[in-house]
């Protein structure tokens, strides 16, 4: 075989051995690539395991403080509730006292309320009319005065006086009441807050 035939078969051959060690040695680095890739990965996943265990506490901590937060809340939003309640009631029990007349003696004092349905019409769709629930609160006074035709004027210009200031006020009886031989007169009056 001649000289230039024997190179040329040594370079097909050198060639068809090189491509193929070529292209292993390349899938072998991308191997090894990704097999540290992956270590690094699980180091990294192990590194943030740690730290969780480290911040697990302060986060459970965290967790109980939230829901005290909330509790706490919870419990100021029921006394506001209560104080509003009893403010709104202040100025009522003030108007009563301030304008009642000077011979009256208050003998009870008693709030309840009165619950019922009303329609409107609906948010939504002002077409349609819905049942809303309503309370109004009532104040039932009951007084005792002295017996005569003074206070009967007196009384009825204390309740025009309580519904000028917003009350629905009311006589909703007079007895004339005598009590070891000393005659007296009752007034009870109701008072609606809407």
């Amino acid at each position: 075989m001649p000289i230039r035939q024997m190179q040329g078969m040594v370079y097909i051959i050198a060639g068809s051995l090189v491509v193929p060690a070529i292209i292993f040695l390349i899938m072998l680095s991308t191997f090894f690539t990704f097999d540290v890739s992956i270590v690094a990965k699980e180091n990294q996943i192990k590194q943030v395991n740690r730290s969780l265990a480290k911040v697990a506490p302060q986060i459970k901590n965290q967790k109980l403080i939230n829901s005290q937060i909330q509790d706490g809340q919870a419990s100021i939003n029921e006394a506001l509730g209560v104080i509003k309640k009893q403010l709104k009631w202040t100025p009522v029990i003030i108007d009563i006292v301030q304008n009642q007349p000077a011979r009256l003696t208050m003998e009870s004092f008693f709030v309840t309320q009165k619950a019922y349905n009303i329609k409107k019409p609906s948010p939504a769709n002002p077409d349609e009319e819905i049942t809303v629930k309503k309370v109004d609160n009532i104040i039932k006074l009951k007084y005792n005065a002295p017996q005569n035709s003074e206070m009967d004027y007196e009384v009825t210009d204390f309740v025009r006086l309580l519904n000028e200031k917003g009350l629905e006020s009311k006589i909703t009886n007079q007895d004339i009441v005598t009590n070891n031989n000393k005659s007296f007169k009752t007034y009870r009056i109701e008072c609606v807050i809407k």
